[in-house]
Protein backbone atom coordinates (compact mmCIF):
# COMPACT_ATOMS: atom_id res chain seq x y z
CA UNK A 1 0.00 0.00 0.00
CA UNK A 2 2.80 2.40 0.88
CA UNK A 3 4.63 1.38 -2.27
CA UNK A 4 1.55 2.16 -4.38
CA UNK A 5 1.24 5.61 -2.79
CA UNK A 6 4.93 6.33 -3.39
CA UNK A 7 4.64 5.17 -7.01
CA UNK A 8 1.59 7.38 -7.56
CA UNK A 9 3.42 10.39 -6.13
CA UNK A 10 6.40 9.78 -8.44
CA UNK A 11 4.19 9.32 -11.51
CA UNK A 12 2.10 12.40 -10.78
CA UNK A 13 5.21 14.45 -10.06
CA UNK A 14 6.88 13.31 -13.29
CA UNK A 15 4.00 14.31 -15.57
CA UNK A 16 2.42 17.61 -14.59
CA UNK A 17 -0.89 18.44 -16.28
CA UNK A 18 0.79 21.01 -18.55
CA UNK A 19 2.97 18.26 -20.00
CA UNK A 20 -0.08 16.13 -20.72
CA UNK A 21 -2.13 18.85 -22.44
CA UNK A 22 -0.24 22.10 -23.07
CA UNK A 23 -2.26 25.33 -23.27
CA UNK A 24 -3.71 26.08 -26.68
CA UNK A 25 -4.06 22.46 -27.82
CA UNK A 26 -7.85 22.71 -27.93
CA UNK A 27 -7.52 25.66 -30.31
CA UNK A 28 -6.00 23.35 -32.91
CA UNK A 29 -8.90 20.86 -32.97
CA UNK A 30 -10.78 21.35 -36.26
CA UNK A 31 -14.51 21.97 -36.38
CA UNK A 32 -15.92 19.42 -38.82
CA UNK A 33 -19.45 20.89 -38.89
CA UNK A 34 -20.39 22.77 -42.03
CA UNK A 35 -23.64 24.63 -42.69
CA UNK A 36 -25.52 23.57 -45.85
CA UNK A 37 -25.03 25.83 -48.86
CA UNK A 38 -27.08 29.02 -48.89
CA UNK A 39 -27.23 29.33 -45.10
CA UNK A 40 -25.17 32.51 -44.94
CA UNK A 41 -28.13 34.61 -46.14
CA UNK A 42 -30.57 32.90 -43.75
CA UNK A 43 -28.27 33.43 -40.75
CA UNK A 44 -27.53 37.05 -41.77
CA UNK A 45 -31.28 37.85 -42.05
CA UNK A 46 -32.03 36.21 -38.70
CA UNK A 47 -29.22 38.13 -36.99
CA UNK A 48 -30.63 41.36 -38.45
CA UNK A 49 -34.10 40.50 -37.05
CA UNK A 50 -32.59 39.78 -33.65
CA UNK A 51 -30.67 43.04 -33.68
CA UNK A 52 -33.88 44.95 -34.38
CA UNK A 53 -35.71 43.07 -31.61
CA UNK A 54 -32.99 44.00 -29.10
CA UNK A 55 -32.70 47.63 -30.26
CA UNK A 56 -29.18 47.03 -31.56
CA UNK A 57 -27.79 45.61 -28.28
CA UNK A 58 -27.39 41.84 -28.57
CA UNK A 59 -27.15 39.87 -25.30
CA UNK A 60 -23.96 37.87 -24.71
CA UNK A 61 -25.70 34.67 -23.56
CA UNK A 62 -27.41 32.20 -25.88
CA UNK A 63 -29.88 29.40 -25.27
CA UNK A 64 -28.39 25.92 -25.62
CA UNK A 65 -30.87 24.79 -28.27
CA UNK A 66 -30.54 23.55 -31.83
CA UNK A 67 -32.73 26.12 -33.57
CA UNK A 68 -33.00 25.84 -37.34
CA UNK A 69 -34.52 27.97 -40.08
CA UNK A 70 -34.85 26.32 -43.49
CA UNK A 71 -32.41 23.62 -42.34
CA UNK A 72 -29.77 26.16 -41.25
CA UNK A 73 -28.62 26.45 -37.64
CA UNK A 74 -29.13 29.95 -36.26
CA UNK A 75 -28.11 31.44 -32.89
CA UNK A 76 -30.80 31.96 -30.27
CA UNK A 77 -29.92 34.71 -27.78
CA UNK A 78 -31.43 34.67 -24.30
CA UNK A 79 -34.62 36.72 -24.22
CA UNK A 80 -35.34 36.42 -27.95
CA UNK A 81 -38.76 34.94 -28.64
CA UNK A 82 -39.65 35.22 -32.33
CA UNK A 83 -43.30 35.29 -33.25
CA UNK A 84 -44.64 32.04 -34.64
CA UNK A 85 -45.38 31.92 -38.37
CA UNK A 86 -49.09 32.11 -39.20
CA UNK A 87 -50.91 28.76 -39.29
CA UNK A 88 -52.39 28.66 -42.79
CA UNK A 89 -54.14 25.33 -42.26
CA UNK A 90 -56.91 26.97 -40.17
CA UNK A 91 -58.16 29.16 -43.01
Amino acid sequence: MILAAALAAVVMGAAPPAAIMPPGVNDEIPNLYRQPGGCQAVVREELARQKVAFDGRMPAAQYAVDRRLDGCRVPTPVGYHPSAPPDLSRR
